[in-house]
């Protein structure tokens, strides 16, 4: 048990560390929390105190936990399938550049292909 507690005070070191440089986890540091938190979940911590010890919030770990699924248990794609279609007559724009619409209805426009391409980097 004292081998556990050590490990997670290490992986939370490098959590934390990781958090302050406010950049994305890497995938094997997210795999090493999750395999902790599942261990520490089957000698009866909640998830709570699981994310607690290792410096995340909660749903943070439930995320990683339920591993990019949605709540019907599907993986939820990183990008989804786009439709470039022309405007409709009528609805010419002033702004030059690309226009980016969501099936949520958020719109951007007058993107460069530069600007859209370093938009979906961020993103993913």
């Amino acid at each position: 048990m004292a081998e556990d507690v050590e490990g997670g005070e290490r992986l939370r070191a490098e959590l934390l560390k990781w958090k302050e440089l406010k950049s994305r986890y890497p995938v094997e540091l997210k795999e090493r929390a999750v395999s902790y938190a599942r261990k520490r979940r089957r000698a009866g911590k909640t998830q709570s105190a699981v994310a607690v010890e290792l410096g995340l919030s909660p749903m943070t770990l439930h995320g990683w936990l339920k591993g990019g699924r949605g709540r019907r248990g599907k993986k939820r794609p990183l990008l989804l399938p786009v439709e470039i279609a022309a405007e409709k007559p009528g609805r010419e724009r002033k702004s030059g550049g690309a226009v980016v619409v969501a099936r949520n209805g958020v719109r951007v426009e007058g993107l460069s292909v530069e600007e859209i391409a370093g938009l979906l980097g961020r993103l993913s």
